[in-house]
């Protein structure tokens, strides 16, 4: 079974080892893709906003607003690639594929992410998340950046982290 749109569409059933071959090697692409982007993102594309956004000589209550208005229009642009992208390269396959009736819920899919993803690769977001939910309330302690940033940051961050964590408990139950 492939489920190309997660918990938010139907299934199709695979036809043979040759279609999962060549849906795995899509969906590898596009997830390397997305891990470069994020890393440009965190390296260069947020510094760069950041630093052009907080300035001195702006009062604190104006930067967070231009901050989001600046980095927002950015984020929809690349997820609308993103998506437009992951459609066009899969509706193909899919359309040659027969639809199942079976959808795919939040849990199996937690599993199948588990079971499908390196153990190293769920250590990695674990820590890493542990890592943005500390420096998130470290700015916020600190009020280097506006209290959002830092609520936020832990909201999003603690959530994903327990997302891996979760995963990783999965994985070991099997």
């Amino acid at each position: 079974m492939f489920f190309p749109w997660g918990q938010f569409g139907k299934g199709y059933i695979l036809g043979g080892e040759e279609t999962k071959q060549r849906i795995q090697k899509i969906l590898r692409l596009q997830w390397a893709a997305w891990f470069v982007i994020m890393i440009l993102w965190v390296t260069f594309i947020n510094p760069y906003i950041a630093s052009s956004v907080f300035r001195s000589d702006m009062p604190s209550d104006d930067k967070m607003p231009s901050y989001l208005l600046a980095e927002l229009p950015i984020f929809i642009i690349v997820m609308v690639v993103f998506t437009v992208w992951q459609y066009l390269t899969i509706k193909p396959i899919t359309k040659t594929l027969k639809p199942s009736t079976i959808r795919l819920s939040w849990k199996e899919g937690q599993e199948r992410y588990a079971k499908a993803a390196h153990p190293i690769f769920l250590w990695f977001g674990l820590i890493a998340c542990v890592g943005f939910v500390l420096i998130s309330l470290f700015l916020l302690l600190q009020r280097h950046a506006p209290v959002i940033v830092g609520i936020m940051g832990i909201l999003f961050f603690g959530l994903i982290g327990f997302l891996y964590a979760y995963m990783i408990s999965l994985r070991n139950k099997s």
